[in-house]
C-alpha cells in the first residue's frame, strides 16, 4: 500500500508541474533544449575546457508565423533590431548596462570612452570642402608650379644674347720727353652661331612642357588622393556606426543572460560568455574608432592642414561609379605619367640637337677707339686718335662637344626605355585595380542584393517567433548579430570599390603627397631630376 501511495504521488506531481515547465521552455529554453544556442565562434571559452555545446531534446513547437515581404534591406537600417526584452524583470541590486557594476560571475564591466564625442560635436563636412582645401594648401601643387616657372625662366635665359665687354687697353706706353704709345677703349661681343641660342632653348622648352603636364597630373593626383582618403574615412565612420550598434547588440545580451541566470535558465559559462563579447564589442568598437581618427589624419594631410580638427563626414558611400569595360586600357594610356614620361623623351631629343649645336664656333668681335701718341716728325707732333678692329672664331679641332652629345644620346635612351617602363607598369597596375574593383563590386552587389535582405528576413522571422515564444533569445540574438556581421564586410567591400574606381579614374595616380613626377611605384623615392 505504501508503494502505491508513493507512486500515485509522483504522477500527480507530473501531471502538475510538466505543463509549468513546458510554458517556460517556449520562451527561454534550457541548456538540454535544440533551440540552446551555441555562443559566437569569436568569442574564446572563458575557462579551460568549457563547451557551449548542449543535448538536444524535443520543444513544443508553437504555429507557424504568417510569411513577411521579403524586403530590401537598406545598408544600415537596424530598425527591427530592437533591444531584446528579458523574459523576467531585473533582478534587485544589480545595475544596468554602464554602470560598472558586477556580475554574479564577478565581471567588472570598465566602459570605454567615445573617441569621437569631439568629431560629432563639429559639423560634418563633404568631399568638395576637402577637394577645396588641398587646392590652395596641398604644397605639392606649389612644388610642380614652382619646376614649370624655373624651366621657362631657364629657357628664357638660355635664348638670351652674351653681355658685351667693354674695357680699357694700352699698348707702348713710355713717358719722358719721347713721350709714345696707345691708350683707349674698346667695345668685344661674342656671337653664337648655327641656331645655338634657339636649340638651347628649345631643349629647355620641351623640359617645361613635360614639367607643365606634370604640374596638371599633380592635381589630379591630389584630387585622387583626397577622393580615397574621403572613402575609407568614411568607410571607417560606417564601421564605428555598425560597431556601435553590435557593441548594443552584446551589453544587451550580458543583461539578459544575468537576468536569466538569477533565475535559474541561463547557466555560468553563458554569463561568462556574454560578457566577453560585450567587453570584445566595446574593444572593437575602440578599434574601429581610432581607425577612424587615423583615416581623418590622412585625410587632413592631404588637403593641406595636419591640424585640422577631427569631424564626420556627409558623403555617399555606396554611389559607387559604374566604369567601362575599357576602363584598363584608358586609365594606362590617358595617365598623365605616361604622357610626361613621353614629352620626356621630346625633350631628350631635343637636347641632342641642342648639344650638337654647341660645337658650332662662336665668333669674337672687338672694336674701339685709341689714342696714338707716337711722333710724325722731329716737332713731335703725335698720331692722333685711331681705330681698333678685330674679330675671331674659335676652331672645332678637339673639343667638338663630342661628351656632352654622347651624355645626351645616353638620357634620351633612358627616356624612351622610361616610356616602354611606364607602359608597361601602368598597364600592370591599371589591370590590377580592374580586377580589384570588379571584385569589389560582384561582392558588394551579392551583399546589398541577396545576403542582406536574407539575413534581414531571418531577423524579422526570428523576432516574430520569439514574440510568440516559438524560438529561444540566444536564436534571435545571433540573427541580430549575424546582420550586423554581414553589413560590415559590405562596408569593407564598398570601401574597396571606392578605392579603386578612384585610382583607375584618375590615371592610375596615388600619394597626394608625394613628390611632383613620381610613378606610382615610386611614391615612396625621391624622383629622378
Amino acid at each position: 500500500m505504501r508503494t502505491k501511495a508513493i507512486a500515485y504521488q509522483f504522477a500527480l506531481a507530473a501531471v502538475v508541474l510538466l505543463p509549468l515547465s513546458a510554458v517556460a521552455q517556449m520562451h527561454m529554453p534550457m541548456p538540454d533544449s535544440p533551440e540552446h544556442a551555441k555562443p559566437s565562434p569569436a568569442v574564446a571559452s572563458p575557462v579551460p575546457g568549457a563547451s557551449s555545446a548542449r543535448k538536444r531534446s524535443q520543444a513544443p513547437r508553437r504555429e507557424a508565423v504568417p510569411e513577411m515581404p521579403f524586403g530590401r534591406l537598406a545598408d544600415g537600417d537596424t530598425s527591427t533590431a530592437t533591444r531584446p526584452v528579458p523574459a523576467v524583470p531585473m533582478p534587485s541590486g544589480s545595475q544596468g548596462e554602464g554602470g560598472g557594476a558586477k556580475g554574479d560571475s564577478g565581471f567588472s564591466e570598465r566602459p570605454m570612452p567615445d573617441l569621437l564625442a569631439d568629431a560629432k560635436a563639429r559639423d560634418r563636412r563633404p568631399l568638395q570642402w576637402f577637394t577645396d582645401q588641398a587646392a590652395r594648401n596641398n604644397p605639392t601643387l606649389r612644388e610642380a608650379e614652382a619646376q614649370v616657372r624655373r624651366l621657362r625662366a631657364e629657357a628664357k635665359q638660355a635664348a638670351l644674347w652674351q653681355n658685351p665687354e667693354i674695357g680699357y687697353e694700352a699698348d707702348h706706353v713710355r713717358g719722358g720727353s719721347y713721350a709714345g704709345g696707345e691708350q683707349g677703349g674698346y667695345v668685344q661681343q661674342t656671337i653664337p652661331l648655327a641656331g645655338q641660342r634657339s636649340s638651347a632653348r628649345a631643349a629647355i622648352d620641351a623640359q617645361a612642357r613635360a614639367a607643365e603636364i606634370v604640374s596638371a597630373g599633380q592635381a589630379r593626383r591630389v584630387e585622387s588622393a583626397v577622393q580615397q582618403a574621403f572613402y575609407a574615412a568614411l568607410a571607417a565612420e560606417r564601421e564605428v556606426e555598425l560597431r556601435e550598434q553590435v557593441a548594443e547588440l552584446a551589453a544587451d545580451n550580458a543583461v539578459a543572460l544575468h537576468q536569466y541566470a538569477n533565475v535559474g535558465q541561463a547557466d555560468a559559462p553563458d554569463v561568462l560568455g556574454s560578457e566577453i563579447e560585450r567587453e570584445q564589442a566595446q574593444l572593437e568598437l575602440a578599434a574601429a574608432q581610432r581607425s577612424y581618427r587615423k583615416a581623418f589624419a590622412l585625410l587632413a594631410a592631404v588637403s593641406g592642414d595636419a591640424n585640422l580638427p577631427v569631424s564626420l563626414l556627409e558623403g555617399d558611400l555606396e554611389g559607387v561609379p559604374v566604369l567601362p569595360d575599357d576602363s584598363a586600357q584608358s586609365a594606362a594610356a590617358g595617365s598623365p605619367m605616361l604622357q610626361a614620361a613621353q614629352q620626356q623623351a621630346v625633350a631628350r631629343a631635343a637636347a641632342i640637337r641642342s648639344e650638337r649645336a654647341q660645337a658650332w664656333p662662336q665668333l669674337t668681335l672687338k672694336a674701339g677707339l685709341q689714342q696714338d701718341n707716337e711722333p710724325l716728325d722731329p716737332s713731335l707732333r703725335r698720331v692722333g686718335v685711331v681705330g681698333i678692329a678685330q674679330a675671331g672664331i674659335t676652331l672645332p679641332l678637339w673639343n667638338r662637344n663630342q661628351g656632352a652629345v654622347a651624355a645626351a644620346a645616353a638620357r634620351q635612351s633612358v627616356a624612351q626605355a622610361e616610356v616602354a617602363r611606364a607602359q608597361l607598369m601602368l598597364r600592370m597596375q591599371a589591370e590590377q585595380a580592374v580586377q580589384d574593383y570588379a571584385n569589389a563590386m560582384t561582392q558588394a552587389q551579392r551583399y546589398r542584393e541577396d545576403l542582406l535582405p536574407r539575413a534581414q528576413r531571418s531577423v524579422e522571422l526570428y523576432d516574430a517567433k520569439y514574440a510568440a515564444m516559438a524560438a529561444a533569445y540566444p536564436q534571435r540574438v545571433a540573427a541580430h548579430r549575424m546582420v550586423l556581421q554581414l553589413q560590415l564586410e559590405y562596408t569593407q567591400q564598398l570601401a574597396a570599390a571606392w578605392r579603386s574606381a578612384v585610382v583607375l579614374q584618375h590615371g592610375l595616380l596615388q600619394d597626394g603627397l608625394s613628390a611632383p613626377g613620381t610613378m606610382p611605384s615610386e611614391a615612396n623615392s625621391a624622383p629622378d631630376r
